[in-house]
């Protein structure tokens, strides 16, 4: 065997101690030494002898903080994407133990309402087609079909909900504004009043998103800060709206398919 083919390659060679060491353990290792430290300097009081190496460490850390708020709307973004696919993961559940369709079927035979309600980001354009997928790919009956997406597009607008309560924990995170447990209640149920209350058209839950501001206190204007987003956020809630309506008429639907029925 050659010298080259009996050394071991960089691959399997084993990696530093440090890059062993799992990322959980590592971010509490880092959490304590920055309390260790904090005590150290004085935990709130310092000693003036130790004032200018905090003003010293300060500056970073309010360089890293500026980073972050800089970061903060693609944060939300990614925030909100994640829930909505979570809540599509909810109403797959219900549709998968509360009707006879099956996920994927009731997916792909969704899949045009999906896409017409994401291109025009309005559930009223995406109406006729819902009720249409609803009885001819998906195999719902009619009066299910029509409960569902003509009535719930008027009124079921969970992902909208979702959005506007998100968006104002968000901005009260951001600017330092302390919710507590009470008034994050208050946020859930009036993002839910106000999303029944939304317009069927594109960037509606930027209006009705001042409800859920106002009633907490928080300043409307910081409302700016999600327009850049809001465009993209709007397509997806409102396929999830979709998405919501198409379960209900599932569930509805019963246990038995339509061709039950008719034999």
């Amino acid at each position: 065997m050659s010298q080259t083919e009996s050394t071991t390659s960089p691959e399997t060679q084993a990696s530093p101690w440090w890059q062993r060491i799992p990322l959980t353990l590592q971010i509490f290792i880092a959490l304590v030494v920055a309390v260790s430290v904090g005590i150290a300097l004085g935990a709130g009081n310092p000693n003036p002898s130790n004032a200018t190496l905090i003003n010293n460490l300060a500056i970073p850390a309010e360089l890293v903080l500026k980073a972050l708020r800089a970061l903060a709307t693609p944060l939300i973004l990614v925030a909100v994407l994640l829930a909505l696919v979570l809540q599509a993961c909810y109403y797959l559940t219900r549709v998968k133990f509360g009707s006879w369709v099956h996920p994927l079927k009731f997916l792909a035979g969704g899949s045009d309402a999906f896409l017409t309600a994401f291109s025009t980001s309005s559930s009223a354009a995406a109406m006729p087609v819902t009720f249409e997928v609803l009885q001819t790919k998906v195999g719902l009956r009619e009066s299910s079909a029509a409960l569902g997406a003509l009535v719930g597009a008027n009124f079921n607008n969970d992902g909208t909900a979702l959005y506007e309560a998100m968006s104002a924990l968000y901005i009260s995170q951001l600017i330092g504004q302390h919710l507590s447990l009470g008034q994050q209640l208050i946020v859930i149920l009036t993002s839910i009043f106000a999303s029944v209350g939304a317009a069927n058209i594109p960037n509606a839950g930027l209006v009705t998103m001042t409800l859920a501001f106002t009633s907490v206190g928080l300043p409307t204007q910081y409302i700016a800060l999600l327009v850049t987003v809001d465009w993209f956020l709007d397509r997806c809630r409102t396929a999830i709206n979709v998405m919501g309506d198409m379960t209900v008429s599932a569930l509805l639907d019963g246990k038995k398919p339509r061709s039950v029925d008719e034999a």
